[in-house]
């Protein structure tokens, strides 16, 4: 009895850390951008510092992370566009995550160079869940689209550069006009996140 008087701070400290750990691994990590990301201002907490081309709201009506998302408004155009620097002959990995309130909106993110042309292209395929992914003849591989939460999916897809001379990069998130004018319903997205992964 006397051990147990003693030592009764034991159980309740394992407690607290399995508490804590469980906070940080449920809803602090999955929050955290990779190390060495280069999308400037992923979770649009800052509005919309850092992207260009931007037809949408910036708002704090829904969001993933933080406080904030960038939505695209049934019935309007869509479009988000940042400019990047990014190694050749490399390995990249591309995450994000969003929320469709329809499932027949194509929407279309593209990693580019500007002269040279698509490095990835993702569609999102209307009528079901996925996306489809292409890269040019180069490696690209979709990892998964998996559902998270309160209708929330998260996609990560993997891809290599090429080996043209560096120039102007960009991605871009987009309707494609030539399918489609506008959003049929509001689409969210949230912390856009591109990171490099090795040399090839």
């Amino acid at each position: 009895m006397e051990s147990i008087k003693k030592y009764w701070w034991v159980p309740v400290t394992g407690g607290v850390a399995a508490l804590l750990a469980y906070y940080y691994w449920r809803f602090i990590k999955p929050c955290l951008p990779p190390p060495g990301n280069i999308i400037k201002n992923p979770s649009f907490e800052e509005g919309t510092s850092g992207w260009e081309a931007v037809f949408g709201y910036w708002t704090d009506d829904d969001h993933w992370c933080g406080k904030h998302c960038f939505m695209g408004k049934g019935g309007e155009d869509f479009a988000l566009r940042q400019f990047l620097e990014l190694k050749r002959r490399a390995i990249y990995r591309f995450q994000f995550r969003y929320r469709a309130e329809s499932i027949y909106d194509r929407i279309l993110v593209q990693i580019v160079h500007t002269y040279s042309g698509v490095m990835l292209s993702m569609m999102r395929v209307p009528g079901r869940w996925g996306w489809d992914v292409y890269n040019m003849g180069l490696y690209v591989k979709l990892i998964y689209d998996r559902p998270l939460s309160r209708g929330w999916r998260e996609v990560l897809v993997e891809f290599e550069t090429g080996r043209e001379p560096d120039e102007e990069q960009r991605l871009d998130i987009y309707l494609p006009y030539d399918y489609q004018e506008y959003l049929y319903g509001n689409f969210y997205i949230d912390d856009v996140w591109l990171w490099f992964v090795k040399t090839l």
